[in-house]
């Protein structure tokens, strides 16, 4: 898998495991309630594909940054683009269309307090079939998807 922008899908990532800032997180921050449970899953999603998306990125390198410090945001996001370059994860760029149909996913969600970063990813979760996320967000279950490590978010 080579370095890619996409902005629609692709046809599907049935078998790709999607990264939240949640899991980002718990990986990076030895201090997270949810180190531990990271660390542990991460070795069964290591040779498997990745997908996240810029935003993610964002939202990840602002948590790092406001809690954690500069040099670690700044390590993250170039860690980040070095492991799309290597083929180790791929990066989805929102343009227009895919922003609009996050806002429909958005709109149908509206009971959920869904960021923006949040739609998108349902939006590239549903369109691309992937099926598993690492991260510890409960909403991910209404797409269908198992959350890993297991049980997160519980």
């Amino acid at each position: 898998m080579g370095p890619r922008s996409w902005t629609k899908s692709t046809g599907g990532l049935s078998e790709a495991v999607f990264l939240d800032s949640g899991g980002f997180i718990a990986l990076l921050v030895k201090d997270d309630r949810n180190h531990g449970r990271a660390m542990a899953a991460y070795p069964r999603i290591k040779n498997r594909d990745k997908v996240t998306t810029s935003l993610v990125i964002s939202e990840t390198y602002t948590w790092l940054r406001y809690h954690i410090g500069f040099q670690s945001a700044v390590t993250f996001w170039e860690r980040m683009l070095e492991d799309e370059v290597r083929g180790q994860i791929s990066i989805f760029r929102p343009d227009r269309e895919l922003e609009e149909r996050a806002l429909l996913l958005a709109r149908r969600f509206a009971d959920l307090p869904l960021s923006l970063t949040d739609a998108v990813s349902f939006a590239v979760i549903r369109e691309n079939r992937i099926h598993a996320v690492f991260g510890f967000d409960r909403h991910f279950l209404l797409l269908g998807c198992q959350l890993l490590p297991l049980g997160a978010g519980a």
